[in-house]
């Protein structure tokens, strides 16, 4: 049995094999009913001693009724705990002692709509034994309930901004400054790593002063400081929403509010289909809580004094090939439709990838030019210009690359 004393009440949780492990401590206040798209608040202080042993819901998200080998790393299969009552966090410490150890907050991944800290896939027991460091999971609001912008549709009934999710992030950060102690852990060692949306949410973290001295190192992995939407776009998107939900933009206040979270979820694939498929749930550009895009921002000097370091997975996009979803028959024309829907001269950029990689020896099928370039585009490029952006202001950046092959 492991003990602590927080700043709103006691926490039990288990010693396992040298290490203590909390799972499920709650850092907010239940995101429901008037709280619903507000931005986090403290929990209600506890009596008694809280049982810390079981992973807490998921932050309410699609399911995959039939999981492949690959979609169990985005999405929670049939039966999951879902809820909108899901801040909740993880802790393994291998002491509850005063050895200040290094603390390392994981964010999670998942396209801002998917993912949870609460799974077995993100367990951090053997980060925190073999580092001597304390490990952190968080959970955060994803999709329609922590990126979704509604100040705009409903003129200012439901002020959120789209960053909410966010917001839920650095709440989770302000726990860890005020408790980590109390589990061996140093709040003024902190590091933040993240992957896929997990990296692009610390890319806006980076940027905003809200976070600012919160961490002090970061790991973004195949994700950086290029995701993040205007607020023209994220009004549109939330108005679609609340559309394809059935009520509208004029509905009163408490309906929407109450509206049923699969509603929500459901209204969410529909709205981002209507416009294009592209991921409609992202950091906005609000004014309020993001200023400009966040590479601009890093370019101003606003992640300076923190040590970065960022890079991808050399196939990166093989994942979303492996995963299917493209025909049998991926031939040049389809490759060259595809790609000018996401830039600027395709034949041009195919041409350069073909040349490149025959003359290394590696595959040019469509298919193969296609996730090469996808790769650089969205994982890699980014990691660079934002390696590249904190190195000419005399910061410390550093790169990597996974080239590990998949067995798959």
């Amino acid at each position: 049995m492991a003990i602590v004393e927080t700043q709103y009440g006691q926490v039990e949780g288990v010693d396992a094999n040298g290490l203590n492990i909390f799972l499920g401590i709650r850092y907010a206040a239940p995101p429901v009913k008037e709280k619903r798209w507000a931005p986090p608040s403290d929990p209600a202080p506890w009596t008694g001693r809280l049982s810390c042993n079981e992973w807490s819901a998921q932050s309410w998200q699609p399911i995959v009724e039939d999981l492949g080998p690959l979609e169990f790393t985005m999405s929670p299969g049939a039966g999951a705990n879902r809820s909108e009552d899901c801040l909740f966090l993880n802790v393994w410490s291998p002491g509850l002692d005063q050895r200040k150890r290094p603390v390392m907050v994981w964010i999670h991944g998942g396209g801002f709509e998917g993912g949870t800290a609460g799974t077995p896939m993100h367990d951090g027991a053997s980060l925190a034994r073999r580092g001597d460091v304390v490990v952190v999971t968080i959970n955060y609001r994803l999709g329609t309930l922590g990126f979704l912008n509604l100040n705009e549709a409903t003129n200012g009934r439901i002020p959120s901004t789209g960053n909410e999710g966010l917001l839920d992030q650095i709440k989770a950060l302000e726990w860890v400054q005020n408790n980590i102690d109390r589990f061996g852990g140093d709040p003024n060692k902190v590091t933040l790593f993240g992957e896929s949306a997990g990296a692009m949410s610390i890319g806006t973290l980076l940027t905003m002063e809200a976070a600012k001295g919160l961490f002090h190192q970061a790991i973004l992995q195949s994700g950086a400081c290029s995701t993040a939407q205007t607020k023209s776009r994220a009004a549109e998107a939330g108005g679609l929403v609340l559309e394809h939900a059935g009520i509208g933009a004029s509905a009163d206040t408490d309906t929407i509010l109450s509206l049923d979270p699969q509603v929500l979820m459901d209204a969410g694939r529909a709205a981002s289909t209507q416009l294009g498929g592209s991921m409609i749930f992202q950091p906005c550009i609000d004014g309020e809580h993001l200023s400009d895009m966040p590479l601009d921002r890093i370019n101003a000097g606003s992640a300076d004094g923190i040590p970065l370091l960022v890079g991808a997975t050399r196939d990166e996009w093989r994942l979303f090939t492996a995963m299917g979803g493209f025909p049998v028959e991926f031939d040049e024309t389809l490759l060259e439709t595809v790609l000018g829907m996401r830039i600027s001269d395709p034949a041009k950029v195919i041409s350069t990838y073909r040349e490149a990689r025959s003359a290394r020896g590696l595959g040019v099928t469509p298919l193969d030019l296609f996730a090469a370039i996808e790769t650089d585009r969205v994982f890699r490029v980014p990691g660079i210009r934002l390696a590249e952006a904190v190195a000419e202001r005399g910061q410390d950046a550093f790169q990597f690359l996974f080239t590990w092959e998949s067995p798959w």
